[in-house]
């Protein structure tokens, strides 16, 4: 019994081969030389970004609404055609910055809040939003 096992291992792992020679397969096998593939060199050259980034016409246009006062606030309304950060800039009645900030708006309406308390001089403010490189202009009457 013990000579069967034996045996059947044999058939299960295989032919056995003396020490020191390769399977048919291995020595039949023809030697390739070793050849180096041709190096690759990376695009170095610059290419001209598009002036326009935006890849899809906008469904909304950047339009300005009209600034609402209220109580205690100034509400400046706008809609925006992509969602992104918006850049307001407001100048009082003498020309000079009165006050500047930066929000995230997103797309569609918007309205940005200002506290009344900040418009300390009578007269007419300016203000300028900057969107994606593009100004809009609106006005607020004290």
């Amino acid at each position: 019994m013990k000579g069967l096992c034996i045996i059947w291992l044999m058939c299960l792992s295989g032919p056995v081969l003396a020490q020191g020679t390769k399977p048919a397969a291995a020595a039949a096998k023809p030697a390739t030389p070793a050849v180096k593939p041709a190096a690759v060199k990376p695009d170095t050259s610059k290419k001209a970004a598009p002036k326009d980034t935006l890849k899809t016409k906008p469904l909304l246009p950047l339009e300005l609404g009209e600034a609402v006062r209220e109580e205690n606030t100034t509400g400046i309304n706008f809609t925006l055609p992509y969602s992104g950060m918006v850049e307001l800039k407001l100048i009082d009645p003498d020309g000079k910055v009165a006050f500047t900030d930066q929000y995230i708006g997103k797309i569609g309406p918007n309205t940005l809040r200002l506290k009344n308390s900040g418009f300390k001089k009578t007269g007419r403010y300016t203000y300028y939003l900057w969107f994606k490189g593009k100004e809009i202009q609106g006005f607020i009457d004290n």
